[in-house]
């Protein structure tokens, strides 16, 4: 087996993912879709090209609502037609139609879960895509909460994490080295720049709100929206944490019990060889009453908890960093 050092990479001509370049027109795109449909949390596809380590996001357009009632259910056929239709007529409009990723809306930076892991994994191993794909966040709560920022991450999986769930090994792995964050760096085309340009100078007396973005109307509610996150979480894995002491008790339990039974077979064993009679086996498996009970089938969740964690945590520490930083700003216009 190779070893974790080593890039997991089925083609080792392409340059590992370093950064992505998002058109203004994708990023309001995003927006725009993320917004619409609040509070629900909706997904959508991304396009562009990979140049050099480099994700050229172009386009964005959502993924159909699924559709279907509690008779026929949803098979995802709509979706895939719907999809392949997008790529025809995107084609003919002579615009990127070359998938690069997945964007989804968060809530207050929850990102850290199986299905947003069990997705980007297929799309990064996927024989019909690029390994350079990526996940794009947008975040529109915190986006109007805190001090109106602009909330978008990208995020891939690291080659080790990807390694080891090929290889379903199921090992532990420092939650940090999961997900990987990359740098975001929106552009515009020249004339879209020139225009947000002249618009500046045109509506200077509009655009201009010097002391708005010392505002923390709603910082209290930030935080304490993440301190509940973080209480849930916390709570959430301390389950999982019982669920693994009652686990290791159990198999600690019949473990033992394995022993015992070993040694008196390795002794009843040594008097038969004496007396010239064939010996009996050893293979707990097969004669023992008692098996250990099954593992846990992944660790990954548990993993993704304290993945999550952090990131609240993170979240709160930049907010609040920010928010003494404007009280001393403001404490000094007095």
């Amino acid at each position: 087996m190779s070893g974790f050092n080593e890039v997991f990479s089925a083609d080792p001509t392409i340059k590992p993912l370093r950064e992505v370049h998002i058109d203004g027109l994708a990023v309001l795109q995003i927006i725009k879709h993320c917004n619409d449909n609040l509070p629900t949390l909706v997904s959508g596809s991304l396009l562009g090209v990979d140049v050099n380590g480099i994700l050229e996001v172009t386009y964005a357009y959502p993924f159909p609502v699924p559709k279907g009632n509690e008779e026929t259910g949803y098979d995802g056929s709509d979706g895939v037609e719907y999809q392949k239709e997008m790529m025809i007529r995107l084609r003919e409009m002579n615009i990127d139609d070359n998938c690069v990723g997945w964007y989804q809306s968060t809530y207050l930076g929850t990102m850290c879960s199986n299905d947003v892991v069990g997705y980007q994994y297929s799309f990064q191993t996927s024989e019909d895509l690029s390994e350079n794909t990526a996940v794009i966040m947008y975040d529109p709560l915190q986006a109007s909460t805190d001090g109106n920022k602009l909330a978008i991450r990208a995020f891939r999986l690291t080659d080790k994490f990807i390694q080891m769930r090929s290889q379903r090994i199921n090992r532990f792995i420092d939650p940090a080295e999961i997900l990987q964050e990359l740098p975001v760096r929106i552009k515009n085309s020249g004339h879209v720049s020139a225009f947000t340009r002249c618009l500046r100078d045109s509506h200077a007396n509009v655009l201009t709100t010097p002391f708005e973005a010392l505002s923390m109307s709603n910082s209290s509610n930030y935080v304490d929206r993440n301190l509940e996150l973080v209480n849930s979480w916390l709570e959430d894995l301390t389950a999982e944490n019982q669920k693994f002491a009652t686990y290791a008790r159990t198999a600690s339990k019949v473990r033992s019990e394995h022993i015992k039974w070993v040694k008196s077979r390795v002794a009843e064993n040594e008097q038969r060889q004496q007396d010239g009679e064939d010996l009996l086996s050893l293979d707990v498996t097969r004669y023992h009453d008692k098996q250990l009970p099954e593992s846990q089938d992944s660790r990954t969740e548990p993993l993704l908890m304290i993945a999550q964690l952090d990131q609240y945590t993170e979240q709160i520490t930049r907010h609040i960093e920010t928010s003494v930083q404007k009280i001393a700003i403001t404490s000094k216009l007095n």
